[in-house]
Formats: C-alpha cells, sequence, structure tokens
C-alpha cells in the first residue's frame, strides 16, 4: 500500500530535474495516478484514499462530479497552491486555494437525487462469520444459518440487507439449498433479501463480487 505514495514521490523528485518548480503542479497528477493504480492493481485497495479526508468538509460538494480520486486531486493542488502562496507571497495562487472551497461549498447546495414520496423499511444484519470459514464448504450451512435465523424475525422489513459475500457458494451451488427457499421466503412475506456472493462469469476461474436480489420483483 505505501507504494502508491512512494512511487508518486520518486515521480516527482526526477521531474524536477527537467522542470524545476513547475514540477510542483505535476505532484497532484502523480497522486491521482498512483491512488487509482493502487484501487486497480491485484483485484485493488480502493479504501483510505485522500479524497476521503473531505467527507465533511466543503470539497465533498465535487463528489457528485469527481469522485473521490478527483477530490484527492484537489487536495494535493490546493496544498501546492498553499506552499506557493506562503513561499513566494503570490496573491493569485491564494486566490486559487480559496476558489476550491468556495466552489465546493457552493455545489453542496445543489440536490444531487430526488426524495422519493414513499419511504420503506430496512433492516441490515452482520453474521461476524470468521474469514477462516468464510470460503470453506463444509461450514455453508454454519454460514447460512445465522442469516437465515434474523431474518426470520425481520419479515416486517420492505428490504433485508445480508452483508458482502453472505452467501456461502457460487448461485450455481446453492440454488436448490439456498436460493430457491429465500426466494419463496420473500415472496410469501412481501418483502426482498438483497445479498451479495461470488459469481463466475463466462471465463473460468475469473470471480467478481456482485449482489443478489430476492423477491417478487
Amino acid at each position: 500500500l505505501a507504494l502508491a505514495p512512494a512511487l508518486t514521490f520518486v515521480s516527482w523528485h526526477y521531474s524536477r530535474r527537467f522542470l524545476g518548480d513547475t514540477s510542483l503542479w505535476l505532484l497532484p497528477l502523480f497522486w491521482f495516478s498512483f491512488e487509482w493504480f493502487r484501487g486497480w492493481f491485484l483485484t485493488g485497495m480502493p479504501w483510505l484514499s485522500l479524497g476521503y479526508s473531505q467527507t465533511a468538509a466543503p470539497l465533498s460538494g465535487f463528489a457528485p462530479l469527481i469522485r473521490v480520486y478527483g477530490i484527492s486531486d484537489g487536495c494535493l493542488s490546493m496544498a501546492v497552491a498553499l506552499f506557493l502562496s506562503l513561499r513566494d507571497r503570490r496573491d493569485s495562487v491564494l486566490a486559487v486555494l480559496l476558489l476550491g472551497p468556495w466552489s465546493g461549498y457552493l455545489l453542496q447546495q445543489i440536490d444531487w437525487t430526488e426524495a422519493q414520496p414513499q419511504s420503506i423499511n430496512v433492516s441490515m444484519l452482520q453474521g461476524k462469520i470468521p474469514q477462516a470459514v468464510n470460503w470453506r464448504r463444509d461450514q455453508r450451512h454454519a454460514i447460512f444459518n445465522p442469516y437465515w435465523r434474523e431474518t426470520r424475525q425481520l419479515w416486517d422489513s420492505d428490504l433485508i440487507l445480508w452483508p458482502e459475500t453472505a452467501l456461502p457458494g457460487q448461485p450455481e451451488d446453492i440454488e436448490s439449498t439456498m436460493l430457491q427457499p429465500l426466494q419463496q421466503a420473500a415472496i410469501d412475506h412481501d418483502t426482498h433479501i438483497l445479498a451479495g456472493l461470488v459469481v463466475n462469469e463466462s471465463e473460468p476461474n475469473r470471480y467478481y463480487n456482485s449482489m443478489i436480489l430476492l423477491g417478487q420483483e
């Protein structure tokens, strides 16, 4: 994980040889590139991006437009602008520095989503299944049963959410033993169950994190 910031600053260090102080403005670009690469390489580690530090700050207003990686880039750009304004007393750079939060604040005033008139009752489950047994075939029912036991107490909910990869097996492996009974139970109680599972599509040995919605619709 440390390779992302390490490669960022190594790249910037070598760019200084050719561009001098101008290379400072490449620092946000390098950070953006390697942070994105970290979120993709070896199935990805897309957490703890710098942009998440702005969740409760004005820059979060940019999230619907440029996502978390763009906000990370904005953080670095503002850091460069702050450094130059303090070192060289550049008022024009300081103006750019202030423009970011102000623009983010204005974007926060926009309603990017539309509220629906009818609310729904949602319940969430967490089975706390140890990772050591989560993928063992002989533990499938031991994994499934706690979720099923809790779900039976929540039939008054409109939507019941199970966690990521809660269903222990690919759809074809658990179709008759788990998916069909869950589907029928959801229909009988007029609710829906949204659960995480792993799927294998088209190519062998290519697995994908997925979700399945069980119910009438």
